[in-house]
């Protein structure tokens, strides 16, 4: 196949061509774009992209040469007698199956987040002790940032809003462990600073922290499948609220803290 340079933005972006061999012999012509060194290391990471001269035999690997840089890449596309071919990496198949993996396990944590959370909202036993409910970002996890910074000061997995100017923050674990208690008892902390100043941060979605004006106190959930006695005991005498679901369809038991109101 031939083999050209496609071109590159103003020191911006480097495309260029390369060829793939399927299982069974078909030869397919991909383009790919790249900004930096960085993002190149990333993608070849898992792959094999191999320079091979055009009247040479990829099968008898003649005459090749694994580009390991973007640099190479832009020398190879400049060579007329040269051709970049993608080559099967015993690692690609791996890493497939790693990120399959874990894209099933985040989609199982966001679940569990969001269905506990709404299960919170709609329990009777807490509205019995805030009264009327209201889902903040309906359910969904809300990341706070510090105006002028890029990453975010904190991500909560569920937020509620009280009638009477609460706000019930939900931190989920599939099996909570002692060191999520600091984890909570951390995000109140930075959660009132925000309340405090709202001015200097904003949120993801930008509604959530708009929704949050006018409260003032911040009350900590831990929920979890499978909590071991002596972590209830630990958020009781920390103030926070326990909620262990069944896993199944979200229904909660509350395990309330001695200061509930």
């Amino acid at each position: 196949g031939s083999l050209r340079l496609l071109g590159a933005g103003p020191k911006v972006k480097t495309t260029f061509e390369y060829l793939e061999y399927e299982d069974d012999g078909a030869e397919t012509k991909t383009t790919a774009s790249f900004v930096s060194e960085a993002q190149y290391a990333d993608w070849i990471r898992f792959r094999q992209l191999v320079n091979v001269k055009r009247n040479s035999t990829v099968a008898a690997g003649v005459s090749r040469r694994l580009v390991l840089t973007l640099e190479e890449a832009k020398d190879a596309v400049a060579s007329s007698d040269s051709v970049l071919v993608l080559e099967r990496s015993p690692k690609f198949g791996k890493a497939k199956d790693v990120y399959k993996l874990m894209a099933a396990i985040n989609n199982q944590a966001r679940a569990i987040e969001v269905n506990t959370t709404r299960s919170i909202c709609n329990n009777k036993s807490v509205r019995d002790l805030y009264g009327e409910l209201q889902l903040i970002n309906d359910g969904e996890s809300v990341k706070f940032y510090c105006k002028g910074l890029d990453d975010a000061l904190m991500e909560c997995d569920g937020l509620i809003k009280t009638a009477d100017g609460g706000l019930l923050l939900n931190e989920v674990k599939s099996s909570p462990k002692q060191e999520d208690i600091m984890s909570v008892l951390d995000r109140v902390g930075k959660m009132n600073l925000i309340l405090n100043n709202p001015s200097l941060y904003f949120s993801d979605p930008l509604s959530a922290l708009e929704n949050l004006i006018g409260v003032t106190r911040v009350v900590p959930f831990l929920s979890g499948c499978d909590f071991p006695n002596e972590l209830l005991k630990k958020c009781r005498n920390l103030g926070i609220h326990a909620v262990e679901t069944n896993g199944s369809d979200y229904s909660v038991k509350l395990h309330c803290s001695p200061d509930s109101p």
